[in-house]
């Protein structure tokens, strides 16, 4: 049923090079990333997702450590502009 409403949609295949398919799986990956980078507890996703913390630390904190160290940088850098004016 979900692979059916991708396909109406013309969803079911990314515009990347080369394409790549889209499934549950990629919408589970995406929920979890944006969880966790909107700074929700990873005990919280574990559960919801019926999945063990370990894994969540393990999968994702190599995808998203880039991500917030550059989010935290930003962040430094608007308060110190802030600050010096």
């Amino acid at each position: 049923m979900f692979n059916g409403v991708l396909e109406k949609a013309n969803l079911k295949w990314t515009n990347e090079q080369p394409p790549r398919k889209r499934d549950l799986t990629v919408l589970r990956h995406t929920y979890i990333s944006f969880r966790l980078l909107y700074g929700t507890n990873p005990y919280e996703v574990a559960n919801n997702c019926r999945t063990r913390v370990q894994m969540i630390q393990e999968h994702y904190a190599k995808w998203l450590l880039p991500r917030l160290t550059k989010g935290l940088n930003v962040m430094k850098h608007k308060e110190s502009a802030e600050l010096g004016s």
